[in-house]
């Protein structure tokens, strides 16, 4: 397994933060604009961001452990964004469907998980692998579904998870979850839950979490020429916080459990995806070269990485400065990683009631927008 090696004093939350807010000022293709981002965050009402709110699953749980494994899953699998257009329904819902379907007929351990087979997934998750075609009059075959390729990120999310988990010898997701050790605070001497601890427990347990970027950077000074084109590591590991946020949003007040009581709950990053990226784009705290801008609105998919490394660490960067800036109004405080959800769920929505009104709790932000854009298009990914 992957050793993440933190610099002194930091946490991998920390670590996040850093290294987007570190590349957000070496992008080429994205800037942040500071005057558009200010008055976005003086048309927030803090009082309206709302905590991470989990799934509420129509199922019955026989235990903690089922219902860990299930919410856990369901985070890994949040990929496939690239695909939106050509699914059905939406993305969320064809996930939400697979993993209950997964979770009815079977228990959602390390033996399954490695078992789990593309037709598994075609049935469960309802996506076609193949497609039939006509070569000439009367004579059919058969060819590759243009959702083949999202069916196999997910079988091998589940089973490169699966058979990480045997390897390291704990029968499900919630086995390791729960293991994670607490830490002694210094101030009451009690042993709390660390959010950031969990989400260094999972990417150095699973590769497949890594959600990161190798970047090269310039130097900014003659003095620092020696360190020209060295290269740095630009860390987003939007899932591996997902799953951890939406599990400690869901067991904080199950005080019997313990393991999520949080100390640094308000520390998680934004979680950056498409959808974050549009949101911000529309009102112009992110502005994009015109290249990038014509590639997005063209709905073209997205294929140098360099591009979709700068749209993420920029939006995670300017989530950070804007919950800044907000906890200083008030002392109740939000993370940036609720701010990105609030953000999104506000700019991205339909934001008007059955008689057609408009939500006057978010009527200024939604006049902030310059533009309805798209979302960028990335297809070759299991982060997003």
């Amino acid at each position: 397994m992957p050793k993440v090696q933190l610099p002194q004093g930091k946490t991998i939350l920390d670590v996040v933060v850093g290294s987007c807010e570190a590349y957000a000022g070496h992008c080429v293709d994205v800037k942040i604009d500071e005057s558009a981002l200010t008055a976005l965050v003086e048309a927030i009402d803090p009082g309206q961001i709302q905590p991470l709110r989990p799934k509420n699953y129509p199922l019955r749980f026989d235990s903690i452990s089922d219902e860990i494994n299930i919410i856990t899953l369901s985070c890994l699998l949040s990929m496939g964004s690239g695909y939106r257009a050509a699914l059905p329904r939406k993305l969320s819902e064809v996930i939400d469907f697979g993993v209950m379907g997964m979770f009815l007929t079977n228990k959602l351990d390390a033996e399954f998980l490695c078992k789990v087979s593309l037709s598994d997934i075609e049935s469960y998750f309802g996506i076609p692998v193949e497609q039939e075609y006509e070569v000439m009059p009367g004579v059919k075959s058969t060819r590759a579904h243009p959702l083949r390729s999202l069916a196999e990120g997910l079988l091998k999310i589940c089973n490169h998870t699966g058979s990480t988990l045997a390897s390291l010898q704990y029968k499900d997701f919630a086995s390791l979850i729960l293991d994670v050790p607490k830490v002694v605070d210094v101030t009451d001497h009690h042993k709390h839950a660390e959010a950031a601890a969990m989400v260094h427990r999972l990417v150095e347990s699973f590769p497949m979490l890594l959600d990161r970027y190798e970047v090269k950077t310039k130097a900014k000074t003659s003095s620092e020429q020696e360190r020209q084109g060295e290269k740095e590591w630009v860390w987003l590991l939007k899932n591996a916080m997902g799953v951890v946020a939406t599990l400690g949003e869901r067991f904080k007040e199950e005080k019997h459990i313990g393991e999520f009581q949080f100390s640094d709950s308000k520390d998680f990053p934004a979680l950056a995806d498409p959808e974050l990226v549009r949101a911000l784009h529309s009102v112009g705290v992110l502005q994009l070269s015109s290249a990038l801008q014509d590639k997005i609105t063209a709905k073209q998919p997205l294929l140098l990485e360099r591009q979709v490394c700068e749209l993420r660490a920029c939006a995670v960067a300017a989530c950070q400065k804007m919950v800044n800036l907000l906890n200083e109004k008030g002392p109740s405080k939000v993370s940036a990683l609720e701010l990105g959800l609030h953000v999104v769920s506000v700019l991205n929505a339909d934001n008007k009631d059955k008689q057609g009104n408009q939500d006057q709790d978010n009527l200024k932000l939604n006049t902030l927008k310059k533009a309805d854009v798209p979302a960028f298009i990335v297809t070759d990914t299991l982060f997003f």
